[in-house]
């Protein structure tokens, strides 16, 4: 759980988060920010998880998936992010882009870092 006590001490209302990947975590983050857009390249889960996203989501499919397109997607937003979430394909690439997306003081991290429980996210 030390992951989100990292993020709980550091988000508030008027950060914006970009995500590749979206679910449990893209319900966290959006109670949490003011902003967040998320990439997701399978359809069934885009539809899924699509009904759930509250209004500050932006929720992109990326279909049909290529790599490039993927990682375009940051490249196509109007702004800079304050916290980057990578839990998605292409990880390292990802990363390594979103360096030139951050804020100043912005930081990035891996899905695989932040822990959470799904039924405290969710309502279960």
């Amino acid at each position: 759980m030390a992951g989100v006590a990292f993020l709980e001490e550091r988000l508030h209302g008027g950060l914006s988060v970009f995500e590749y990947g979206s679910g449990n975590s893209t319900l966290f983050l959006a109670s949490r920010v003011e902003r967040v857009v998320s990439v997701e390249q399978d359809p069934s889960w885009h539809a899924y998880v699509a009904d759930l996203m509250p209004e500050n989501v932006e929720l992109i499919l990326c279909q049909p998936y290529f790599r490039e397109a993927y990682l375009d997607v940051i490249r196509q937003q109007a702004q800079k992010f304050d916290i980057m979430i990578v839990d998605a394909h292409e990880r390292e690439d990802c990363s390594l882009d979103s360096i030139n997306w951050l804020t100043p003081g912005g930081f990035s991290l891996y899905r695989t870092a932040v822990f959470y429980r799904a039924e405290n996210v969710m309502g279960l």
